[in-house]
């Protein structure tokens, strides 16, 4: 008689590994899917092409990444590229088979909670694109001028960020 016992979490990701086919391209999200899209990869679809939020394309990592953003997800990848570009050329434009993401914003009765999260990625988005930009600064600027340009602007969206969160959150406690 087995008496082994399986967690909850492992039934998860060995039901949703099954589920993912030998070639699809798989946009992998944080914890469970990460554990389903390598495990799936490593037994019945070897040319499962991942793609990381993090910005790496093609992964074949040599171990299970502890994160999105694990350095050995970069070995053996086909491109590396910036968060901004997984998001506009990649996902926007239909190149995903499957969009394999946690669930950090449904809470225990089945509601979608992407407002404070989604806020925090578009912060990010933001910032990725502005960095470009400035970092074209660089060549052309005094360092100094150019780190007090940057900080600047990091702090400027620090202080938009606090007082749009203090003013969604009289809106929606009303």
């Amino acid at each position: 008689m087995d008496t082994t016992t399986f967690t909850s979490s492992e039934l998860m990701t060995i039901n949703a590994a099954r589920l993912l086919r030998d070639g699809d391209v798989v946009f992998v999200g944080v914890g469970i899917p990460n554990l389903a899209c390598n495990l799936a990869r490593r037994t019945h679809a070897p040319n499962l092409y991942m793609i990381y939020e993090a910005g790496v394309i093609g992964a074949r990592p040599s171990r299970l990444p502890l994160s999105i953003g694990d350095p050995t997800l970069v070995s053996g990848a086909a491109a590396v590229c910036s968060m901004y570009d997984i998001f506009t050329l990649y996902l926007q434009r239909g190149n995903v088979d499957v969009g394999f993401l946690g669930g950090a914003q449904i809470d225990q009765f089945g509601n979608i909670n992407a407002t404070v999260i989604g806020l925090y990625y578009l912060a990010f988005f933001t910032a990725n694109a502005l960095v470009g930009w400035i970092g074209g600064f660089y060549e052309t600027m005094r360092t100094t001028e150019f780190w007090l340009l940057h900080a600047g602007l990091a702090a400027g969206a620090g202080v938009v960020f606090v007082l749009f969160k203090l003013f969604m959150a009289r809106r929606l406690a009303a």
